[in-house]
């Protein structure tokens, strides 16, 4: 359990901590970073590397029909992945909460965020009000993390 908090807790430092994410080309990523990724995912296509402030490396790449972006810790160690998803799939309670607090927003985009231990939390971002929010669920559906982008 405090695994899954940890990891809970950093994914949400990643994500809304402002980012001065360092692009970087595939020969500056670490070997055994770069080798994990590509064993795992061995059809990405166009792989774009970023070396985040807090040391951790994130990649964004589509495999198959996928946009997925997954994050290592500078010793290779996979600390979680977001997949963008149609956001007609939001699960209706987790609808019913945005549409009721935030009446007449507009959703823009829908993630699901996998941990190492399979645990999924969602990120949904609205604009409410011309103001960008970042909304943060646990596998519970329960608002987890809430931030207006400047």
């Amino acid at each position: 359990m405090n695994v899954k908090c940890f990891l809970t807790c950093f994914v949400i430092l990643l994500l809304f901590t402002p980012s001065i994410a360092q692009k970087l080309k595939e020969k500056q990523v670490p070997v055994l970073i770069s080798k994990t990724f590509k064993d795992t995912y061995p059809k990405a296509k166009n792989p774009e590397w970023k070396l985040e402030k807090d040391g951790s490396f994130e990649v964004e790449f589509k495999n198959e029909e996928e946009e997925l972006t997954v994050v290592y810790n500078p010793e290779g160690v996979f600390l979680f992945m977001e997949k963008e998803v149609d956001a007609d799939k939001i699960d209706p309670a987790i609808r019913e909460y945005i549409l009721s607090v935030y009446k007449n927003c507009k959703i823009k985009e829908y993630s699901i965020l996998t941990f190492p231990d399979g645990t999924e939390n969602y990120e949904i971002e609205i604009i409410f009000n011309k103001k960008e929010i970042d909304l943060i669920f646990d596998d519970t559906h329960r608002l987890i993390k809430e931030k207006t982008e400047d």
